[in-house]
């Protein structure tokens, strides 16, 4: 029986990641934004456990008052100390129970009357968080002291605080994220690989694939030193992105993989055709870039070597591309896009 297909995940920063779902629901707001609101909501947080406290202190000074007048009242009771020592019980359990109670607080006492505890941009951050809060998404606080309870999945680092399922539930969830006191802390998103419709993926989105070439050349860092993999990645993205837009120009559906690859394939053989005629590479290297398979390597006939690929195609690396998922292009090349242009890795809705 084949082994369930397990979910691959990506950790990224937490502002990248809220930078991210911005962009992708269209929020009239900004991570700057985000972070003032919650520096200013966790100012009102300070005064709501300033009184919190002030209600603690009152509740056992209450609770001293009903034990100290039974303690010297004389025997029997008379009304006056039985009422004195309800009153003294109803106010402590009060005032224990709104010093307790602080995170369900709507209003606090302010310099000018009663103020709302309130975030500015709340229904933003439920937006943002909508993910996490389903359980889908999860946020983890990597821990300052280098020990913690768990660790991130990806880069497996010590992690001290979790948000997931319900975590919208939390009142001062955005304070706790994006405010002051916790502006030098690190937390990280963890979110599920990316998947959508592969025509969709913002790099073959016109303000992306406009840019391709021009910002590929701005990563060299994508196969370094290896001429024939960056023609064959370069032609890949123009391939790609060009058949989507005349695609979606013509109104025509763009689900056939396979013509993509077939025209990717006769666009190797023209480059490579061209690039041999003006001495550019020699005859070795273009048989090379003619192959659809990323090394170029001619395909072996020992079993040896290809029992454990079967099934495997030669243009695998290229329909990954396609949906978003290669890492050596998409990795760098999503660097340099959000750089150059401000834009985000996803899919376009």
């Amino acid at each position: 029986m084949a082994k369930p297909r397990t979910t691959k995940l990506i950790e990224i920063d937490l502002n990248a990641y809220v930078e991210q779902r911005i962009s992708e629901l269209g929020l009239p707001a900004t991570i700057g934004e985000i972070e003032a609101s919650a520096d200013t909501f966790e100012a009102k947080i300070e005064w709501v456990n300033h009184e919190a406290n002030a209600l603690l202190v009152l509740g056992a000074s209450a609770l001293l008052l009903a034990g100290g007048t039974a303690l010297i009242a004389r025997s029997p009771l008379s009304l006056l100390d039985i009422a004195l020592m309800i009153l003294a019980g109803t106010l402590a359990f009060v005032f224990f129970l709104f010093g307790f109670r602080r995170r369900s607080w709507s209003r606090y006492l302010g310099k000018w009357g009663l103020k709302p505890v309130h975030c500015e941009v709340q229904s933003a951050i439920d937006d943002v968080l909508d993910k996490v809060d389903s359980g889908n998404h999860t946020i983890m606080r990597i821990a300052a002291s280098g020990t913690g309870t768990t660790a991130t999945p990806i880069s497996h680092r010590p992690v001290d605080l979790v948000h997931g399922k319900g975590c919208l539930a939390n009142p001062w969830l955005i304070a706790e994220l994006f405010g002051r006191s916790n502006s030098s802390r690190e937390f990280v998103a963890i979110t599920p690989e990316a998947t959508g419709v592969w025509f969709n993926f913002y790099l073959w989105n016109p303000s992306v694939a406009a840019h391709l070439p021009d910002l590929f050349d701005r990563t060299p860092e994508i196969y370094a030193g290896d001429k024939i993999k960056r023609i064959k990645v370069r032609t890949a993205l123009r391939e790609i992105a060009d058949y989507v837009a005349t695609q979606k120009q013509s109104g025509k559906p763009t689900t056939r993989k396979d013509l993509v690859v077939s025209a990717f394939e006769k666009a190797l053989k023209i480059e490579a055709a061209r690039l041999r005629t003006a001495g550019e590479i020699d005859d070795l290297e273009e048989r090379q870039l003619c192959r659809l398979n990323i090394t170029g390597e001619a395909p072996s006939n020992d079993p040896a070597e290809t029992s454990g690929n079967r099934g495997r195609k030669p243009e695998s690396w290229f329909l990954n591309l396609m949906s978003g998922q290669y890492a050596p292009v998409t990795r760098p090349l999503s660097e340099t896009i959000r750089n150059e242009l401000n834009v985000l890795p996803g899919f376009i809705v």
